[in-house]
Order: structure tokens, then sequence, then C-alpha cells
């Protein structure tokens, strides 16, 4: 069974017992579809999807991996490296293979990556 079926039928499982409980207990049980349902439709709206293999395998992973890479800008900004550093690869490097990949441009305009003055590709 694919991991994708897993996180479907378990996330069912919990709605299932989640509104179990709430009919059979308590009205309060009701507020944990407030975390369960989100967690289903995005399974299942994920797996439904062609564009990103990471998310269609595992949506809840995939969509906490976006969200940190949307932030990255301001992360690398404040606290880690430029877009030049990086051993084996730096930045720019995998993102123009990235971006060739997805047949996008792989240019940047605008501003200076790199030191003029530098020797060798920089």
């Amino acid at each position: 069974m694919s991991t994708r079926k897993i996180i479907i039928i378990s996330a069912i499982a919990i709605n299932i017992l989640v509104a179990i409980l709430a009919s059979t207990f308590s009205v309060y049980y009701l507020w944990w579809l407030v975390v369960t349902l989100p967690i289903l439709w995005s399974a299942i709206a994920h797996s439904m999807q062609k564009k990103h293999a990471i998310l269609r395998n595992r949506p809840v992973l995939g969509l906490v991996r976006y969200f940190f890479e949307s932030i990255r800008p301001e992360l690398r900004h404040y606290l880690w490296e430029l877009d030049r550093d990086g051993k084996p690869f730096n930045r720019r490097r995998r993102s123009i293979v990235d971006q060739r990949a997805k047949n996008e441009r792989g240019t940047v305009a605008f501003r200076m990556q790199s030191d003029p003055n530098q020797l060798g590709d920089g």
C-alpha cells in the first residue's frame, strides 16, 4: 500500500473517530475536526494533483517544505549564507539548474550577483 493511500485512509479514519466521539460523549470533540478536516482535505486534494511529486506523495511534509522554501530568502538574509556561498554547489547555480529543469528562464536581472573583481567564475 502506498504512502498516499495510508495517509488518506488514516485521515478518514481519524475524522470518523472524532465524529463518533463527538456524537457519543461530548460536543467539545467537534473542535478536533478543526485540526483533522484540513489534514484530510490536504491529503485528498494534493493526491489528485500532478504538478508536484512531493505534495502528491507526502502532502503534509510537502506543505511544510514549500512553506519554509517560501520564507527562505528572509531566513537566509537574517541567519545564514548568501546566494554565492555554499559547498559543493551554491544556491545560484542550483537555482539555474532548477529553473532549466522547469523550462523557466535561468537569468536574474537588475542586480549584481557576484564580485566583478574576483578571479574565476565566482
